[in-house]
């Protein structure tokens, strides 16, 4: 009766977990690794390493499925092997003894923490690896329990379980220590029967026989070459790289990760899990224990952009305890509260409805159209026949998909290029000189200098740049040189850039021989009256989002020309400032060895650019200058010693050659002159034979109210003249300054 019911409660929990997975799946194409797995089983082709065999072969089976589209094909699959894995689940924790409803909850709460329902959705390999992993761990536990014929049964479809798993995805040998020490025991006592033995270890090695795939989907490969991508060994520089503060680091987000996938309660349960599985049955806490302690361990050793993913394992067998704590828990408080457990079990399964509600529209990719929206649109550009398609290889994966597919602009050739190191650049420099048009996804910011980029739509055309453009424009004011690195000079889209908007500045840099470091460079503002930085970017060794490539890698011989993007702060002051560059080495987050030049200056003009709505100007001198608008800010009555503040907002009416002064005067009832400010604009930071026609600026004077006053009404006068001759501009009534206010003293 148990075992029906057993049966029965299985299959529900994975209908539940697939009926959430196909309402959040992800209908379309995608990007990255996802859109890989979702056109490389199709066209049985060869992802990047470790190659994944099984799965692809599984995939290219499930391709025929007729529903839907190929990628949807592939997206359901990792749903079906998801589910499957939270049925393994449950029927897990039940075979060690937990109760129904507490095994419910645990597996439910798996199947809608985040980390593992994001990988449900979508084409990856990560929900087959957890299918194989509860697999091994289901047939390990019945072993154990197992006798005779059975047992060995038993075994040897653990062997195969496990060969299949090393044929699919390296993780699983996180599961080897712990595996180890439980089936000991067993493995002792048939010491022995050594031809039982080899036949477990034959098992164990014949699903390796995947990998051949490699060499006869690839045989440019050769057998060396098949290996290594086989092991990966590509990854193995992304160990060992991180310092101890960086390991921490990524420890405590571990341990927030770890909150987000099961909530306070559930780590908690968790906990109470290990201790009992400790006391109760020290050889399951060993196998469980140390198959998420390895993974704890990849994932603070192993530096990629997507290590949380290598927490699943340990997030699966932490759902076992979270079972045998979930049981306990119920257990303690209904001895508390003097009631059976069942009710209190019951209350659990509000922690999967939790998760289920602050999770669900996090990951719902029901109407994720983007990527297909991208793709096709820049596929129905009139790119030239024959051109090449170039980038990182997870960004081309959706290309290729609508290549085999749909057979859409099959004549493109897509070709992954790693722009970080000078090979790639290399690949691109082949194809040029191969006379094929060169499309790129996005503008590089930095490249070798005889190359220029111009915007086609959603791509960018390389090509070869005029001499003129090859070389910097400008000299830098003072020489920079370091580990064969000399800075050349630089160049500017415009000598002026408004405030709020984007100054854009190449930095040359000529390279001897090849550097031996990897310097960040930068490109600094500088207000040269007060020395603050106004903007900056300060670009790393590897600029992964515009494609540059670290300095380690540029070619001896050649100039490389390093685009700087630099924000203008909106309420930035118009005037002049100093452009500064340079590089650094950046060691435990902070900059050392900096080595900067000032290159030039650069005028930053006014955001404002637009007359007051509605209002006529206060008046136009000289046909040059347009008063827009004065404010005058004052005390009720003049009261010495206290400031009048004065905002005048100003506009070219037309480029202008001198530098005007501009005076605000305040006058007494008599006529006579009794307090000034008379200077250039802005302090002179921004004279006027810098503004643009029709450029407003603002600026803002201050008088100083003088000691002794007569009583009466003092006027505030505006104007503007040449200091070399004092010559005053007019209005067109022939008046030589304007009223802009009228204060009373009593």
């Amino acid at each position: 009766m148990r075992r029906r019911q057993d049966v029965f409660l299985t299959t529900i929990v994975g209908l539940l977990s697939l009926g959430v997975y196909l309402l959040t799946l992800a209908p379309d194409v995608l990007d990255s690794d996802s859109g890989e797995f979702q056109h490389a089983p199709y066209s049985l082709g060869l992802p990047h390493p470790t190659g994944y065999p099984l799965y692809v072969i599984i995939g290219r089976l499930w391709t025929f499925l007729p529903l839907g589209s190929l990628a949807y094909r592939m997206n359901l699959l990792s749903a079906v092997f998801a589910a499957l894995t939270i049925a393994g689940v449950y029927y897990s924790v039940r075979q060690i003894g937990v109760r129904a409803v507490a095994s419910i909850a645990a597996s439910l709460t798996l199947a809608v923490s985040y980390l593992f329902w994001s990988q449900s959705i979508i084409a990856e390999v990560y929900a087959l690896n957890a299918l194989l992993v509860i697999m091994v761990i289901n047939l390990t536990v019945a072993a154990r329990h197992a006798t005779g014929k059975q047992q060995h049964r038993l075994i040897q479809a653990l062997a195969i379980t496990y060969g299949l798993g090393l044929a699919h995805h390296r993780t699983i040998l996180f599961l080897l220590p712990g595996l180890a020490i439980y089936l000991w025991p067993i493995l002792y006592n048939m010491r022995q029967e050594q031809r039982r033995l080899a036949g477990f270890a034959f098992l164990l090695v014949l699903p390796l026989a995947f990998y051949l795939y490699i060499p006869l989907r690839a045989p440019g490969l050769g057998i060396i070459g098949s290996i290594r991508w086989a092991l990966g060994d590509s990854h193995l520089s992304n160990f060992g790289q991180q310092s101890p503060a960086q390991v921490l680091s990524r420890g405590l987000t571990g341990a927030r990760m770890a909150i987000q996938q099961f909530s306070v309660f559930g780590v908690a349960a968790v906990l109470i899990g290990f201790v009992k599985t400790v006391r109760h049955d020290h050889r399951l806490a060993i196998l469980i224990g140390l198959s998420g302690l390895s993974a704890l361990l990849f994932y603070l050793v192993y530096r990629v952009s997507d290590a949380d993913v290598f927490m699943l394992m340990a997030y699966l067998v932490a759902a076992i305890w979270l079972a045998v704590g979930i049981e306990e828990a119920c257990t303690l408080v209904g001895r508390l509260i003097r009631t059976r457990s069942l009710p209190v079990a019951a209350l659990f399964l509000m922690l999967p409805a939790g998760l289920l509600a602050t999770n669900y529209a996090k990951l719902d990719l029901s109407d994720n159209h983007e990527v297909s929206r991208f793709w096709l649109e820049l596929l129905s550009q009139p790119l030239e026949q024959g051109a090449m398609l170039i980038g990182d290889g997870w960004q081309l994966s959706p290309a290729r998909y609508y290549q085999i597919s749909e057979g859409i602009r099959t004549d493109i050739e897509v070709i992954g290029a790693d722009m970080l190191t000078a090979d790639g650049w290399q690949e691109l420099i082949d194809c040029l000189d191969g006379g094929h048009t060169v499309y790129l996804l996005k503008q590089v910011s930095r490249s070798p200098a005889k190359f220029c980029f111009a915007s086609k739509g959603s791509v960018v055309e390389m090509r070869p740049a005029p001499t003129e453009l090859s070389a910097a424009h400008f000299p830098t004011l003072e020489q920079l040189e370091v580990d064969n690195i000399r800075l050349l000079g630089y160049s500017l889209d415009s000598f002026k850039v408004r405030a709020g908007e984007t100054a854009t500045v190449d930095l040359f840099w000529g390279v001897q021989d090849t550097p031996q470091t990897d310097f960040n460079t930068f490109v600094h503002i500088i207000d040269e009256q007060t020395g603050a930085m106004v903007a900056q970017q300060d670009k790393g060794a590897l600029d992964y989002l515009y494609f540059g490539y670290a300095s380690s890698h540029w070619p001896g011989g050649q100039t490389i020309r390093d685009r700087f993007q630099l924000s203008m702060p909106a309420e930035l002051v118009p005037g002049i400032y100093r452009l500064e560059a340079g590089l650094y080495v950046l060691q435990g987050g902070q900059p050392v060895s900096v080595k900067r030049a000032k290159l030039g200056r650069i005028v930053v003009l006014s955001a404002d650019n637009a007359l007051s709505s509605g209002h006529p100007p206060l008046a136009v001198l000289g046909g040059r200058l347009r008063l827009l608008e004065a404010q005058v800010k004052a005390p009720p009555t003049l009261v010495p010693g206290q400031e009048i503040h004065v905002s005048l907002r100003w506009q070219a009416v037309r480029t202008m050659d001198e530098d005007y002064t501009v005076f605000v005067h305040l006058v007494d009832p008599s006529g006579k002159l009794v307090a000034q400010v008379d200077s250039l604009h802005l302090g002179g930071r921004y004279p006027t034979s810098l503004w643009d026609a029709g450029e407003v600026v603002v600026e803002e004077r201050r008088l100083v109210i003088p000691g002794t006053l007569a009583t009466g009404d003092y006027r505030l006068y505006a104007g503007a003249y040449t200091l070399r001759d004092q010559q005053r501009l007019t209005t067109e009534e022939g008046r030589d300054r304007v009223e802009i206010g009228v204060i009373e003293s009593r």
